[in-house]
């Protein structure tokens, strides 16, 4: 019995070492079959990396040579190159990623393909405006004229305007093809070319329009020292006015309004303002060209 444990003993520790060596060889193996791994998916993400920046500079994606095209063709025909870079740089940004922009040079390299030339991205029938069409601005905005303000209550604007910030009557104006009936306020020194007109309208029929009273903050007015020229220089570069054209105002100076919309023949809108240019009257003018 003695001698059969001792062989067994003996058995089992000449074991060990084979035992423990193959333990080893394991731990050795698993390591190199991980190594074998990380270099694997190391070179994967690298040439993931390659294609990448070969395909941005080849152009990108179809969706995002469309994105180029598109925006390339809006800074020639619509808005001027400082327009269309800032918004090509948003759009390929959402797009791709902030990296992207590293690559904005490649898209406003030289363009000249004819199914991309001025206009091609516009709606049927739109026209195509340049930057440089129409030279130099030949007009100056001198200042804040007037602000209009609406209510279906004439009482509850005065009782702010008038009682509690103390702005003085200086008129009133009433036209029924403008459904309109206002009260004439002034901001400042009444005479003063820096004096701002406050209007208060409210309309003579709510239900006929124009609302005047809608929105409540109605329209600004801008002073212009040369207004048909303005007018002339502004639709050239596309801005669309309201139906009237140049016209008398409640103060008796020429008016005329930026509609607050664009449209395909006219894309550029006053983005949601009625805006009003106000011929500015000769002690304007000097008073202005003096303080500049």
């Amino acid at each position: 019995e003695k001698q059969r444990h001792s062989r067994d003993d003996r058995c089992l520790n000449s074991a060990l070492p084979w035992e423990k060596q193959n333990t080893a060889k394991r731990a050795t193996d698993i390591g190199a079959a991980s190594h074998h791994k990380h270099e694997i998916k190391k070179v994967r993400t690298q040439k993931q990396a390659l294609h990448r920046r070969k395909k941005i500079s080849a152009g990108g994606s179809p969706h995002l040579q469309t994105t180029m095209q598109a925006f390339r063709c809006a800074a020639v025909t619509v808005s001027g190159d400082a327009f269309g870079r800032v918004a090509f740089s948003r759009a390929v940004a959402a797009r791709c990623g902030p990296h992207s922009t590293k690559h904005m040079n490649l898209a406003f390299r030289p363009f000249t393909p004819k199914s991309l030339a001025p206009g091609a991205f516009l709606s049927p029938g739109a026209r195509s405006f340049s930057s440089n069409e129409a030279g130099p601005r030949p007009f100056r905005i001198l200042g804040l004229q007037q602000i209009a303000v609406g209510s279906l209550s004439k009482q509850s604007m005065s009782s702010i305007w008038m009682d509690i910030l103390g702005l003085t009557k200086a008129g009133h104006y009433a036209s029924e093809r403008e459904n309109v009936d206002e009260d004439i306020l002034v901001l400042g020194k009444e005479g003063s070319p820096f004096a701002v007109e406050v209007d208060l309208m409210t309309p003579i029929d709510p239900e006929k329009s124009p609302k005047v009273h809608s929105p409540a903050l109605n329209h600004i007015g801008l002073w212009v020292d040369d207004l048909p020229r303005a007018v002339e220089w502004m639709e050239a570069k596309g801005v669309r006015f309201t139906p009237g054209g140049i016209r008398k105002g409640a103060s008796g100076h020429d008016v005329t309004f930026i509609h607050p919309k664009g449209n395909d023949a006219a894309p550029i809108g006053g983005a949601g303002v009625l805006i009003e240019l106000v011929q500015a009257p000769p002690d304007v003018v000097a008073a202005t060209a003096t303080r500049t």
